[in-house]
Order: C-alpha cells, then structure tokens, then sequence
C-alpha cells in the first residue's frame, strides 16, 4: 500500500474549528492486529505525524487540485488571462513567489502565470469571510515548477497582503506588460513570463525587465507608467508643500518651517512669519531658532543676531544705525565705559594721578610715592626723601617730605614707605628727612605731638614718668609735680583713688563698713560683718543677729531675723514651703502631718490648716528638703470632700459631680432625663452628655437605650421608650430630595443619612427591601441596585446605615448594625460602600398571586402567573414550569423530559431517534450516532450498549468525511454536557 502524508495548515485549521480530542496510534507491522490507539491527554503532535491519508493501487498519492482557487472583483472564478485574488482552501494568500505563482497556476489547470502583483486597487473591496476564519496562508514558496518542493506556512496576521494573479496560456513571445509593470526575468525559466508591479516607481510596461525609482521624497500612488505619475511624498524643513505643482516649495525670506511634512497630512503645514524685528534668508528657516535679528542698532550697539542690540564693550564705539556685528576700539590706552561710545571722540585717557591696566582695561590710582601726568599712561617715582599719597600725584611737585612729628617709615619686605607719628617722648623737628629725637630726661610729650625740643614737659600731679610715658599712680600713692620716675605712698591706715593723688592731704581713711586691704584698697566688709571708719578689719554681729555685707558700720546694724526666715549660713532665709518661725528663730517648724500653708509665710503654728472641702491633701516627695511637701488638689469630676482630707470619695454609681464642686455626698446627682453620663475612657470626661438620635434614657444613672427599629427620637429628647416614634427613619427621594412614588427608583436615606450596603435576600420573608417598601406604604419591593447616581446629593450626615437583617417582612422583625466612628469620618459612600437605591411596586410580581390574606405567595409548582394576580394559571399539554423555577408567564413552561431513545424538538416536542442512533431522553435535543461498525433500530437505542455491530473498519473516502465524522463526535460530545448539566440541576432542585 502507498500513502501520501503531510502536516502543517490542516492541524491549525481544526485546532481553531473544533474542541476535539487528539489519538495517537502505533503500529509494528501492516497488520491492524500490531496496532494500538491511545487518548492523548494534551493536544500537542510535536511527537508525532498529523496523518491525512489517500490510498492507491501502489501509485504515490497527490493533493487535491481544488485546493487552490482564483476569484475575480465580483467574487467569481477568474478565467484565463484574468486577474484573481489566488486562496488556499479559501483563504486568501498574503505571499507568493513566481514559482509559487506558476504552480499554483498549473494546480488550477492553466498552463502558468501571466501578471502577479500584490493587493491591487480593485480587489480591495472583495469581500472574504476572514473574521471566521483568520488563518491566512502567509507564503506559498516552491523551488521548482512540480508541487512536491512547494511549502506553505500560516500568516500570525490576517490583514496581511493579498495575492493577485493571471493565469493563462504560455506565451513564449512573452507578451507585453501593461504600464505599471515590468517583465520579471529574475527566474531563469522559459515557461514563466510574468509581469510584476512596480514597487514604488514607474514603467512604461511592454517588454520592460525593470522599474525606474522616483525622486528623492516622491511616491506613486497607482500603477505609474511615466516619472508625471510620481507624487511629491514628504518636504524638510524650510519649505512647504504645493500638492498642485507637485514639489516643494522654498519659505519665503522672513518666514521658516519646522519638521517634515507628508502627503497624507490632510492640513497643509504653511511657513510662519518670524518674530517682529527678526528675518531669515529665503529656504534657510528651518525653525524659530533660523529666525535671526535684522537691526539696526543705536549709538553705542552692536548687532547679535541671537540676542538683537547690545551695548558695545568696554573701550569700543559705534555710530548709529549701526548693522555691523562688531564696535570700533578706541586708541591706544584710552578707556571708555561699555556702550557710551558714539564716537572715537569720546574715548578718554586716563586722568593724572592714574594709569591703564591693560589686562583689565580700566585706570587705577598709581602707587604711593609715584605721580603720572595721565597722558603717557606711566607713574613715576618720586624724588628719594619725598612721598605722596596713592593716587594724589599728578606732578612732581606733589612728592613732599614728612612735617614735624613725623618720620618715614619704609618696609623691610617691600618697597612700601609712609609717614608715621614719632613715639610718646619722642621728637622730631621740620626740614631734611631725620630719625626721631628722644625728649630730655624727665620730661615727656604725646606721640606725633613733638614737633621740637620744647614740646618735652614735664609729668602732671598725680602721674610718674614710665619708659617715656606718664602713667597714673596706683591705689594709695601720689605725687606732686615737678617731675619724677615714682610715687609716693600713703600713711599707714589711709588711701587714695588712682591718678587722684597729688599730695599726702588726698589720702583719707577707710569709710564705716569697710575696712583696708592690701595695696591701699578698701573693700565692703562680708555678711554678718561690721566695721566703724578707718578700720583694717571687719567685726562678726553677735550670735543669732545678722547684716547684709557693706551695711554694718557699728555692732547696732546687726538684727535678728523676721518672722517666717531663719538664719542660715550668716543670712535669713525664707522657711520651706509648710513651715514656719517667730523673730530672731535659727530654724523653722515643720507643720503638723496632713496639714499645710494655703498662702503667705508661716509665722505660727496656727498658721497650718487642712485643705476646704471640694479638695485632698496632695504629697510630693523632695529630694532636695529629704521630705515630702504638700498641696491642695481639686477632687476629680464624680468624687467630693467635706474638708481636712488626704483623698476624696467616690460618688455612688450613676451619680456625678463637676470637678472640685464636690464638697458633700449631697453633691452627687443622677444625670436628667435623656442624658447619660460620659466617664469618658479613663474616667476623665465624668460629664452629662445628650443621648444621640434614636436613644432614650430615664434619668435614673443608666445607659442610653434604642429606640425599637423603624422608630426614632430627636438627640436629648428621648426620656422614655414612649418618646419614639416612626418619623422620617426611612425615605425614598430623588435627585431633589423630594420623596419617590410607586415604580420610581430613590435613594435610600436613614434617619437623613445616606444607607450604604446593605443587605439584600430575595427570600419574601427576610427581604430588608420589602420590609422598608410596606413600612413606607408600599405593597413590595420591585429592584434595588447599589452605585453612585446622586454623587452631588447633599445631607447632612452622609453615611448611616451599613447592615439590615430581616427574620420576615416586617420591620418589627429587623436589625441593624450602625456606621462606626472611624467609618463616619470617611464622609462618604465612594470607594467604600455603594449607595441604596430602591423601587417598591404596588400589586404582586410576575410568578405570584395575592392571596386572601392580601399578602404576594409565590405560585404553586408547575403554574405561573403574569403579575397583579390574584390566582395561578397552568402549563399546555407535555409542558409544565420546572421544579425550582417562578413561573412569571406562558414562556416559563417547558416541555416534559423524553422517555429513552426519544429526543426534544423545540416545536413538535419528543420524537423517536433515527436508525443507527440514540439518546437517553430526558432533555437531549439531538440523538447520538452509534460507533462505526455498528447500529440500532429507529426509537430503540437508549444508550451506546443499544447498538449491535455490523463490520470491520474502513478508510474515510476524503477529508470531507473526515470532518464529517468529527462534527458528528462533537455534537455527541455537547448533547452528554447538556445531559450532565441538566443532571447538576435537578440534583441541585432535589
């Protein structure tokens, strides 16, 4: 037996056309005894071959012809020498060489190709099923003229090219190509004349073996036989596009363009002016950046062409109306301030006393002892023995000698030299240049201040001469005049200021309360401490009497101390806190335990009190005493004292008072009626607080309660449970905030607030929503829904409610669970919870019936009803509503499960299997075929062991039945899926 085997398209095909299973089979001989077949469990062949088989009498197998078709503009076959759209199996090819081309040509039962070109204009439009089937064939590459060294692989894109071609007779004259086209002779084979488009130039077609390209930038749009048909493609920068005259045009000068523009482009990008005051050079704008300034500039300016006028540098000028890109320098060591100059006539040279500096084109001051005319941009020096200031010569005559007083100094590092004060006895006289004098011995005068001998003087009373210099005599010497190198001291027992010596009258004794130090010096005599005048020591105050030091001028200046001080360390010192001393006391009293100083020193006994009632004795231990001190403290809120206390006393539960407002257990109060007392979380708050909205208290010390659901009570106003009442708990509103009628969807408030997720069961008797519907007036609830639709609804607390459950349909019935804290303060339902929005309906739904008691009840099974009834309606003949499922209309009722070896038709209802199939019945709405080689009687077959074979295997005539084959297995596949989800559900119903 001979096969023919390939692989490749046809696995792609039925792996997107069909959800199949894959089998592998093994064979050792050509016997069917020596093979095995085996379930794949992935659906990969990599392993093995994809078999598509033809058997022969021992001649190789060939493909079928009809693979290959050629469709012309109108969807029909394309006849010889007609151009077609070339499909594999339907598909458009997107890819095809001219040996490609000739095969397939010859697959077609034509004798070659004529023309091949690629997607030509007026197959554009044709119309291919390529949404059902993307798998393109992207190239069909052969290496001769025979099918068998062709290859075909599969397009990854399915708005790839398409192919077109002609096929026809061969004409060895090769005939003419039409315009557009050329001659392909890249393939050196006789049999094959094909004419090619042109791929983005022109040819005047004919005999033509090549294209000629277009211009830089130009393109074709169509088959172009002639350079006219080339079109202008894309324009740089600087120029603009003219579609008419199809070039590129230069911007005009004074105009620029930036960036490519393209034929495409539906807006034509113009040229733009440059800025006022700007120009460019005609083609050469190629941006702003092109756009330079144009002048002319004033006085003084120079052109830049980047940044417009600028003031010229220093030392250069400029006319007006100046152009140039550059200013005129001045001469040679003329200076000139930056863009002053109109004219050369304004450059100045330095003036005298000054000089140019080349490296930085300005004029400084000429060193000292140096002098310039200006003129010659030179300083000169100065004659030896002169100077003159820096700056200050502006002639030779300038250069002067040191006056009177003075002498010239000059630096040992440098050649620096000026004119200095001669030092305190000094002196030096006018004329040729001399070193200072030194005054006489004796005598004395200011530095700078000797300008000949007789300046030197004597020091004045009260100085001495020191080293050249008068200096004033210490603490308790003197000195009268008429000269002399010391001081004279005082008599023993007396002193002088300093420099307020100038006899031995001037020395006086000590005042009382100081006494003499060392050196002649008179110092306050210390604390406790007495001295009466000229003393030269101080006396102690007697035992237990003191003095502040300086102030004892005899033993009477001593005192004892106050009362409320003691002496301590020669000096009265205040008692500690809670202590206290009488006159003259050495020490202080402590006050009795538990008793204190509320103010003031202690000066008694009597002064130690306990604390006032409404306060406790509070104890601070002192490391710096080694003891405890102590003060008074208000009692904390629900505690009192009646006085005297060390701590204070709780006051009954339930009862409070205000911080330190406790002074007796009368004191203590139950919070009023709608009030509860806030201890806050440490007990620090201990104050009446307003119970909130929907909570009531009785005032008798316990805690707020709730009010019973769909019940409320303002804040504080609820002081018993009778206080609560229906009000506006729940409303329906819209946009507007006005309420809702019967079959309008609202927003859901509570209480004012907006309900966010809530609970929503659409069992009758523990559904929220119908709860809130009859609580408001309604019959029941229709829809709810959850999103944000009133974004910009306004209330005054945005987020109330998070939860309700229901045990029936009564409000009676539900609870809630509130918002807490740290969720209000989200100040919204977004991104957080959903907002409520709810229909309530009049009259029962579809699938209920109001009964006698004027309550919906769902219908009983098998009927249904259409809405607003008050009874039931049943099913045609065969049909009923399944279990588990409202009937809301006649649509709901369904024909009745099929006995075995029937199957459900939509109209006609159950109907006997075919011969050679079957069906379990049940809801199976098509019958299974038996395997092959076997079968079964019409109506008969129940199960796949119904059917009785009848013969051995065969081969599949083609592929067609291969595919049939397969259709048939999948469709057996899903009527098992829908027998097994029918099967999930009824358990489920069970």
């Amino acid at each position: 037996m001979g096969v023919w085997e390939g692989r490749g398209e046809t696995e792609y095909e039925f792996k997107k056309k069909y959800d199949y299973s894959i089998y592998a089979t093994r064979c050792n001989s050509a016997d069917w005894s020596d093979c095995a077949v085996s379930q794949k469990e992935d659906r990969n062949c990599d392993e093995y071959t994809d078999m598509f088989i033809i058997c022969s009498n021992g001649e190789e197998g060939k493909p079928l012809v009809e693979e290959f078709s050629l469709v012309n503009e109108n969807g029909k076959a394309a006849a010889a020498g007609e151009l077609g759209q070339l499909r594999f199996k339907g598909f458009p090819v997107s890819e095809v060489d001219v040996l490609g081309a000739h095969v397939a040509c010859k697959m077609m039962g034509f004798d070659g190709v004529t023309r091949l070109s690629m997607d030509d204009p007026q197959f554009v439009k044709l119309i291919t099923d390529e949404d059902n089937t993307p798998n393109i064939l992207r190239q069909l590459e052969c290496k001769s003229d025979d099918w068998f060294s062709c290859k075909m692989e599969i397009a990854d894109n399915k708005y790839a090219e398409k192919v077109t071609l002609a096929c026809g007779a061969y004409n060895p004259n090769k005939a003419d190509c039409p315009p557009g086209t050329f001659l392909d002779l890249r393939k050196n084979d006789p049999k094959i004349s094909v004419c090619v488009k042109c791929p983005g130039g022109y040819s005047a077609g004919g005999k033509t073996g090549k294209c000629t390209r277009c211009d830089a930038n130009y393109f074709t749009k169509a088959p172009a036989a002639s350079k006219e048909d080339c079109v202008i493609g894309s324009c740089k920068s600087g120029t603009y596009m003219d579609k008419e005259k199809n070039k590129c045009i230069p911007c005009e000068a004074g105009t620029y363009r930036q960036g490519w523009v393209y034929h495409s482009q539906k807006e034509e990008k113009k040229c733009v002016p440059c800025p006022e005051g700007k120009t460019v050079a005609e083609g050469e704008g190629e941006g702003l950046w092109s756009c330079n300034w144009s002048g002319p500039c004033k006085a003084g300016q120079y052109l830049n062409k980047w940044q417009g006028c600028l003031d010229c540098p220093r030392h250069t000028w400029s006319p007006d109306n100046n152009t140039l890109h550059h200013c005129n320098p001045c001469p040679q060591f003329s200076v000139l301030p930056s863009g002053a100059g109109k004219s050369e006539s304004d450059c100045q040279w330095c003036p005298a006393g000054q000089y140019r500096i080349s490296t930085y084109d300005v004029c400084r001051d000429c060193k000292q002892d140096t002098y310039s005319l200006g003129s010659d941009n030179t300083c000169r020096s100065c004659p030896t023995g002169t100077s003159v200031p820096a700056g200050k010569g502006t002639k030779e005559s300038d250069c002067q000698g040191c006056p009177a007083g003075q002498y010239r100094y000059s630096s040992r590092y440098s050649s620096y030299t000026e004119c200095r004060n001669c030092n305190a006895g000094y002196y030096r006289e006018a004329g040729p240049e001399t070193d200072c004098k030194k005054c006489p011995a004796g005598t004395y005068v200011a530095a700078g201040k000797g300008t000949q001998i007789s300046d030197c003087k004597d020091c004045p009373a009260g100085k001495y001469r020191s080293y050249s210099q008068c200096r004033d005599c210490s603490s308790g010497y003197y000195r009268a005049e008429g000269g002399g190198t010391s001081c004279s001291k005082c008599p023993q027992g007396t002193t002088v200021e300093q420099g307020k010596g100038t006899n031995s009258t001037d020395c006086k004794p000590c005042p009382a309360g100081q006494y003499y130090y060392y050196r002649g010096y008179c110092r306050d005599c210390g604390r406790a401490s007495y001295a009466v005048e000229g003393s030269t020591q101080c006396t102690s105050c007697p035992r237990g009497t003191t003095v502040e030091g300086g102030k004892g001028t005899s033993q009477s200046s001593c005192k004892g101390c106050e009362a409320g001080y003691k002496l301590y360390g020669g000096g009265c010192t205040e008692c500690a806190k809670n202590s206290y001393s009488s006159e003259n006391a050495t020490t202080c009293t402590r006050c009795p335990n538990g008793k204190l100083i509320a103010e003031g020193l202690g000066t008694k006994q009597s002064d130690c009190t306990g604390c006032p009632a409404g306060q406790y004795l509070y104890s601070t231990y002192e490391y710096r005493i080694r003891g405890y001190t102590y003060t008074c403290k208000n009692c904390s809120a629900m505690e009192y004292s009646e006085g005297n206390a060390t701590r204070c006393t709780r006051c009954p539960s339930g009862r409070s008072v205000a911080a330190g407002q406790g002074k007796s257990l009368s004191d203590c109060e139950f919070c009023p009626a709608g009030q509860y007392l806030d201890s806050g979380y440490y007990r620090s708050s201990n104050e009446c607080k307003d119970c909130v909205k929907g909570y009531y208290n009785a005032g008798n010390g316990g805690s707020c309660q709730q009010c019973p659901f769909g019940t409320t009570v303002e804040a504080g106003l609820g002081k018993s449970k009778d206080d609560c009442t229906r009000g506006d708990t729940f409303q329906l509103v819209n946009r507007e905030g006005n309420s809702v009628g019967v079959g309008e969807e609202g927003l859901l408030l509570y209480r004012g607030g907006i309900a966010c997720t809530w609970i929503t069961r659409w069992d009758k008797n523990q559904n929220p929503g119908m709860a809130i519907c009859r609580w408001l007036g309604f019959d029941r609830v229709e829809s709810t829904t959850n999103g944000i639709k009133f974004g910009d609804f306004q209330t005054s607390k945005a987020m109330t409610l998070d939860r309700v459950r229901c045990s029936s349909a009564e409000m009676s019935s539900c609870t809630r669970r509130e918002k807490s804290d740290r969720e209000e303060m989200r100040g919204s339902c977004y991104n957080h919870h959903n907002d409520v929005f709810l229909t309530c309906a009049a009259g029962c739904p579809a699938g209920e019936f109001k009964n006698t008691n004027g309550t919906c009840e769902t219908c009983p099974e098998g009927l249904f009803s259409t809405g607003n009834a008050v009874s039931c309606s049943s099913c045609p003949a065969a049909k009923s509503v399944p279990k588990g499922t409202k009937g809301t209309g006649p649509e709901s009722c369904q024909w009745d499960p099929c006995k075995a070896g029937n199957y459900l038709d939509k109209t006609n209802g159950c109907l006997p299997c075919k011969a050679g199939t079957y069906s379990p019945g049940g809801k199976q709405i098509r019958c299974s075929n038996c395997r092959s080689g076997t079968t079964v009687a019409a109506g008969k077959g129940g199960s796949s062991g119904d059917c009785i074979g009848m013969g051995s295997f065969k081969a599949f005539a083609s592929i067609n039945n291969e595919l049939a084959d397969i259709e048939i297995n999948l469709s057996n596949l899903e009527q098992r899926l829908e027998t097994l989800e029918l099967g999930g559900e009824e358990a489920e119903e069970e």
